[in-house]
């Protein structure tokens, strides 16, 4: 940036910088925050959430609830109708 021009800038000084506000940026920056560590997060989009927000639902396996509704969800079961779907 040209120190001359009109534009504005700021300098920040943080211990952690995270880049990307994404599911996985967001937890290690909550994650550090909780310790104590000063934490700025980056995000080049104008809301938070990266990939993350484009999932259709939570994924789970062999939950209690689950269990609760006799629905099968056991890990090997899983990931290999997911290697097959892809």
């Amino acid at each position: 940036m040209n120190p001359g021009s009109n534009s504005s800038h700021k300098n920040l000084e943080t211990d952690l910088a995270v880049i990307g506000g994404g599911g996985a940026g967001l937890a290690a920056a909550v994650a550090a925050a909780q310790r104590g560590v000063s934490v700025i997060v980056l995000e080049r989009r104008r809301s938070l959430g990266g990939n993350s927000m484009k999932t259709l639902g939570v994924f789970a396996a062999e939950s209690p609830v689950q269990r609760r509704m006799r629905i099968d969800t056991r890990c090997g079961l899983i990931l290999a109708e997911m290697s097959v779907s892809s």
